[in-house]
């Protein structure tokens, strides 16, 4: 009987150093989205499933009894389709939902449910540093008056789509400090961040922000995935255990 991680956040490292730790027999799964992650010290599935059934079939093979979703909190397709598949199949599993971060100050930020709808209220001509994860890097191109700085984790693959015109790529592999943070604003001249509300502990580009005056534009969190949810890797480890352990142990 196997603990499946959906790994792609950071808290997912700590649940599998965990459950190593434990002794449980555990695979993690990569959706692909960083060709070259750091190992995760298990077994890893990388490139996703191809959809619900072979997800379904993956797990059933497997053996995997236990999952823990450790997704990023903007992973809202992969987060229901695990959910709807492990109660399809009896299969215990707990949401890892990090703490979104709070503003400051009432009016600190502006708010969007979307980023087509940020895209469509930034001011003409701004200089905008879009920490956004390369999935949306084609998307900034609806805005071509806009001149977007925009991060990514690695650099893109040789024969990867070019970004739109207005779209420079910077390769920072998270976490930065707020002083690399502010060197970069300061340095690429930045009006505006705009940013996804993923929560956790990396908030220096906000603090950096904040300190140099940069408008920041923050894109809601999508609503979390249906209960339970864990609030940290801890958390999210122990209640794992707890249903191995349970699941592991022989009927009387």
């Amino acid at each position: 009987m196997t603990i499946l991680v959906l790994a792609g956040s950071a808290e997912a490292r700590a649940v599998i150093a965990a459950l190593r730790e434990a002794g449980a027999p555990t695979i993690a799964s990569l959706a692909g989205v960083t060709r070259r992650p750091a190992p995760l010290g298990v077994p890893t599935w990388r490139g996703g499933f191809g959809g619900a059934e072979p997800m379904a079939r993956r797990l059933r093979e497997a053996g995997v009894r236990v999952v823990v979703d450790a997704t990023h909190p903007f992973a809202r397709r992969i987060s229901a389709r695990t959910a709807e598949i492990c109660d399809r199949l009896g299969v215990a599993r707990i949401a890892l939902v990090r703490p979104p971060w709070r503003e400051p100050e009432p009016g600190a930020w502006r708010r969007f449910a979307t980023l087509e709808a940020a895209l469509e209220a930034l001011p003409a001509g701004a200089r905008v540093l879009a920490a956004l994860g390369a999935g949306a890097t084609a998307r900034l191109g609806a805005r071509p008056d806009l001149r977007f700085l925009a991060r990514v984790a690695e650099a893109p693959a040789p024969d990867a789509p070019p970004p739109p015109p207005n779209v420079e790529l910077i390769a920072r592999r998270p976490p930065l400090s707020e002083s690399d943070e502010r060197a970069l604003m300061r340095e690429a001249g930045i009006d505006i961040l705009l940013t996804r509300n993923s929560g956790g502990p990396t908030d220096a580009k906000l603090a950096a922000a904040q300190a140099l005056g940069v408008e920041i534009a923050m894109i809601d969190r999508p609503p979390p995935p249906p209960p339970p949810h864990a609030r940290d890797a801890a958390e999210a480890a122990a209640w794992a255990l707890a249903r191995w352990r349970e699941r592991a142990a022989p009927s009387a």
